[in-house]
C-alpha cells in the first residue's frame, strides 16, 4: 500500500515535491514569562535546532549520538510524548541502534527524571511492584516529571505486563498501595496542594 501511494505522489505531485518543507515542532527552544513556560513551536531553522540538542548532548558525557535527520525525528516524537500528561510509548529498533540514548537525551531536553530497574537473577514482581510505587510516589507525591524506560530485556515475567497494562489503562495497580500508604498520600497531596495554590482532587487528576 505505501508503495502505491508513493507512486500516486509522484504521478500527480512530482512538481511539488522538490518544495515540500520538513516540519519539525519542539518545546525546548525556546522560554517565556517568569514561570519560563516552554512553547511548543514550529522550528524553521534546522540547523539552530540541532545546535539546541549537541549543546545539551555535551553536557551528558555518557550520550553519544549523531544527529542525523532521522535521529532528531525519533527524538522529537519522544520529547512530545513525554511531555503529554500520562503520556507512553514503544520505541522498537534493533539492538544498539540508540533507542536508550534518545530517551536519554529526551529526558534532558524535558526537564524529566530518567528511572530505569535493575534486574537481577533474584528480581521478583514484588521488587517490581516496589519500583512501580517508587516511580508513581516521585510523580504523584513529588511533583516529578519522570521518564519510565523499561527495555525487553528488563520483562522477565508476565505479571510485569499485567501491572503496566493496569497503569497505562487505569492509572493504577490493584493492590499496589495499601491503607497506610493512601493516608500517607493524602498529606503529601494536602501539603503540595497548598505550595501549588490548588486542591488535592485536582493534583490527583493531573
Amino acid at each position: 500500500m505505501s508503495i502505491q501511494i508513493e507512486n500516486l505522489v509522484k504521478q500527480y505531485l512530482s512538481d511539488k515535491i522538490d518544495n515540500v518543507q520538513e516540519i519539525f515542532f519542539c518545546n525546548f527552544t525556546r522560554v517565556q514569562g517568569q514561570d519560563e513556560k516552554r512553547l511548543y513551536e514550529f522550528q524553521s531553522d534546522y540547523q539552530r535546532l540541532v545546535g539546541v540538542v549537541s549543546d545539551v548532548m555535551k553536557e551528558e558525557s555518557e550520550i553519544q549520538l549523531v544527529l542525523f535527520k532521522d535521529a532528531i525525528k525519533h527524538l522529537l516524537r519522544i520529547c512530545r510524548i513525554t511531555n503529554i500528561s500520562k503520556g507512553h510509548m514503544v520505541v522498537v529498533g534493533v539492538g544498539g541502534s540508540g533507542k536508550r540514548s534518545l530517551c536519554a537525551l529526551a529526558t534532558l531536553l524535558s526537564k524529566a527524571v530518567l528511572i530505569k530497574i535493575q534486574v537481577t537473577n533474584r528480581y521478583s514482581q514484588k521488587e517490581f511492584r516496589l519500583n512501580l510505587f517508587d516511580i508513581i510516589m516521585k510523580a504523584g507525591c513529588e511533583k516529578k516529571h519522570i521518564l519510565f524506560v523499561l527495555s525487553d530485556k528488563d520483562i522477565i515475567m508476565e505479571s510485569q505486563l499485567e501491572d503496566l497494562n493496569q497503569l497505562i489503562n487505569n492509572g493504577e495497580i490493584n493492590g499496589l498501595i495499601g491503607r497506610d500508604e493512601i493516608d500517607k498520600i493524602n498529606l503529601s497531596l494536602g501539603e503540595l496542594s497548598r505550595k501549588f495554590g490548588t486542591t488535592p482532587m485536582e493534583l490527583f487528576q493531573e
